[in-house]
């Protein structure tokens, strides 16, 4: 009677165990995202920026061509970052360096509806900017918590983070992560009468070889007998 007793008192408890277990506090159903996934703990901005950088622009010498370098260089950043205006601004009095910018300008293809002409008062200097979309990433490190222990099993604060950072990184166009690019028409339009037209043109060659005698497709060719003179 002592062994029935003893399983009897083991089963309550782990049922009552398995019961408390099963009562811990659960989080709401509106907090849960926000906890559970990290493309909402740690978003990408996509936003509008900036992009500006002053250029010394000497009278001769390796720094002028250093400083036509870095015109140029940011010239092709912007033409690859956005489609609207370029603002440069030079400096008064100075035709050199307005002579280099525009040069460089030209040479790469820039249209001239697009650049905004700006003087300033500044020697010496080239001012040249521009507005883009930018996917500003999260900034990560918060390692705050115990990883160790985690009862509730909620990600720690830092887990998506530096996924999220690394694909704003790695973004060509900014305004993909915010809504989807249009759709273009596809390359293989015409692939589905290729095979038709490949047949028929096949077809044809058959037949056109079939008639002819001396053709690939035609029987065993025949030579006329030579007329005597």
């Amino acid at each position: 009677m002592r062994r029935p007793r003893a399983i009897a008192v083991a089963l309550a408890t782990v049922t009552a165990v398995t019961a408390a277990g099963c009562d811990l506090p659960r989080l709401p159903d509106a907090v849960h995202p926000e906890v559970t996934d990290y493309t909402k703990r740690h978003p990408i901005v996509v936003t509008p920026q900036i992009e500006s950088v002053d250029i010394a622009v000497a009278r001769s010498g390796p720094a002028r061509d250093q400083a036509y370098m870095e015109t140029t260089r940011f010239l092709r950043e912007y033409k690859r970052a956005t489609s609207g205006p370029l603002y440069i601004s030079l400096p008064g009095h100075d035709h050199g360096a307005s002579n280099l910018v525009r040069t460089a300008v030209q040479r790469e293809g820039i249209p001239t509806e697009r650049v905004k002409w700006n003087t300033k008062g500044a020697l010496g200097s080239v001012t040249l900017s521009y507005d883009r979309i930018a996917a500003v990433g999260p900034v990560c490190g918060n390692w705050q918590e115990d990883v160790t222990r985690n009862p509730d099993r909620v990600p720690y604060p830092d887990f998506g983070c530096s996924q999220q950072r690394a694909i704003a990184a790695m973004a060509a166009n900014p305004t993909d992560l915010a809504y989807p690019a249009r759709e273009t028409p596809r390359f293989g339009a015409e692939r589905p009468g290729a095979p038709k037209a490949s047949n028929g043109a096949g077809a044809s060659a058959a037949a056109a070889g079939g008639s002819d005698p001396g053709g690939a497709g035609g029987g065993t060719p025949t030579s006329a007998a030579p007329t005597p003179p």
